[in-house]
């Protein structure tokens, strides 16, 4: 009977000692997929490390990870990658760009329609760039102004031209007076009459809603003689040289200023359009005020960075088109305005 009774004792202490072990192997686990502390099986048994073991070990981790960041960063210099380019890729839940020496990150606002452009289905051939996915095929456009003098657009037409964007005007950035682009009338005549179909810009230095409303409303006289069929844009960019009337405005007056010469050209039956690049869409203009029009983005470059739906991309100021003298710039027209 004494013997029963501590063979039933040493069953109980066997079943209490291996809960324990299960509970502290259950803790363990837990621990471990929980918090990610690591642990190892080594010969003698199961080992919790210390915490300052942990410590070391998290402290190793690191430093490899940071080293091998190093080495990626390293390698990807070498071969070419620029700062613009790597940030980009490290943080793609943001519009990075730079000012300056000052890199900025704009968190992406994703209730906008988004860029769904793909980047396989651009091709580049001597300096040109195009795009064709199935039915959807980018139209090559040009803007021109007074500065690329006189234009023989029977030749521009013969070198796969269809789409042409004329300056009617502009806003001086210092005085703020209106002006006339020079050449607007001969271009938007020779234009139409050799097959193309034309859109219209002007550059603005607008301070208030009604001087937006006064540009707006000195585009369409300019324009009525014209049959217009794309686009009317507000061209808003920074002046690298003097003092610009804008440079003062915040973003929120700088976006006001943009919506009212849009609503006005809206309103007049054409459609509006805002051209600026990147520093501007990603830095000074509230996008989510811009949604319901369409975006010209200005970007020099053979590969195409916007996260947010686009119309046309500006990818070069120094294309070469037959029948203008000197540079122009090359667009990709992504929408089909025709009416």
């Amino acid at each position: 009977m004494e013997i029963e009774k501590k063979v039933k004792r040493l069953k109980t202490i066997i079943i209490a000692l291996s809960a324990v072990i299960v509970m502290g192997l259950a803790l363990g686990i837990f621990l471990v997929v929980k918090f990610n502390i690591p642990f190892a099986i080594r010969h003698s048994g199961t080992k919790f490390y210390a915490p300052s073991d942990i410590e070391l070990i998290q402290k190793r981790a690191h430093e490899e990870g940071r080293n091998d960041f190093k080495n990626e960063l390293r390698t990807r210099l070498n071969n070419g990658d620029t700062i613009n380019y790597l940030l980009r890729t490290y943080f793609p839940d943001y519009f990075v760009y730079s000012e300056g020496s000052v890199y900025r990150f704009k968190e992406i606002d994703d209730s906008l329609a988004k860029n769904e452009l793909k980047s396989e289905n651009f091709k580049t051939s001597d300096s040109e760039i195009s795009y064709s996915d199935g039915d959807k095929k980018a139209h090559k456009a040009i803007d021109v102004s007074t500065y690329q003098g006189s234009i023989n657009f029977s030749k521009v037409k013969s070198d796969g031209v269809d789409y042409a964007f004329i300056r009617c005007g502009y806003r001086g950035y210092s005085e703020g007076k209106i002006q006339d682009d020079a050449s607007f009338d001969e271009n938007a005549a020779a234009a139409l009459r050799n097959g193309l179909k034309i859109g219209t810009y002007f550059f603005t230095q607008a301070t208030t809603k009604a001087e937006a409303e006064e540009e707006a409303e000195y585009v369409l006289k300019r324009i009525a003689p014209y049959n217009v069929t794309l686009p009317v844009a507000i061209d808003v960019e920074k002046i690298t040289t003097g003092t610009a009337r804008q440079a003062k405005l915040t973003d929120s007056e700088l976006t006001d200023i943009v919506v009212a010469f849009c609503e006005k050209i809206k309103a007049a039956g054409y459609t509006p359009m805002v051209y600026a690049n990147m520093n501007y869409f990603a830095g000074h203009l509230d996008l989510s005020r811009l949604e319901s029009y369409h975006k010209w983005y200005a970007f020099y470059s053979d590969s195409l960075y916007m996260p947010y739906k686009i119309a046309m991309w500006q990818y070069s100021s120094e294309g070469k088109v037959s029948g203008i003298d000197g540079n122009t710039d090359i667009n990709l027209m992504f929408e089909d305005f025709e009416k």
